[in-house]
């Protein structure tokens, strides 16, 4: 709880320094319980910051595939969202995203739609058209069980010079 009020005056006092400041005059209001509206306005601004939940490990960025993970000061490190916007990346033992915040994926393409878009359900990725089911005989499962192949990987590099 003293982390969520010490990021709140945190970002309290960022807010006030710029936008609340007599320079601007403008009010400084809460969003009260309409915490989407925040969520939109920050992912809005920090749409190539967004990263998805990996079943492996951490998370992975959207834009290049890193693993990163919740900073473990961050209110939502317990929590481990599905979706998250962060603000910066830092490093330590690990890629660590600090000022995170949950988002749902639909608003990515409602606020960056040059860069994202629905996927059609009908069609499959490169990715997982190249995987095959085959059956994997495991004495500790039920009979016929299937599960994913691993197909090995076709890495092509392009060099120039």
């Amino acid at each position: 709880m003293n982390q969520f009020r010490n990021a709140s005056k945190t970002q309290c006092s960022f807010c006030v320094h710029f936008f609340g400041s007599p320079r601007h005059k403008l009010d400084v209001v809460s969003c009260g319980k309409k915490t989407a509206m925040a969520q939109k306005a920050i992912l809005s601004g920090f749409f190539r910051n967004a990263a998805k939940k990996d079943p492996q490990e951490g998370y992975r960025t959207l834009v290049d595939q890193q693993v990163v993970y919740i900073h473990p000061s961050s209110a939502l490190f317990n929590r481990q969202p599905d979706w998250v916007v962060y603000h910066e990346l830092v490093m330590t033992t690990k890629e660590y995203m600090r000022e995170v915040t949950t988002i749902d994926p639909r608003w990515l393409v409602e606020f960056a739609p040059n860069f994202f878009k629905f996927g059609d359900p009908t069609k499959l990725s490169r990715t997982k058209k190249s995987m095959r089911i085959e059956p994997l005989f495991n004495k500790f499962e039920e009979k016929d069980s299937w599960r994913i192949s691993r197909v090995p990987r076709k890495f092509h590099v392009k060099v120039t010079f």
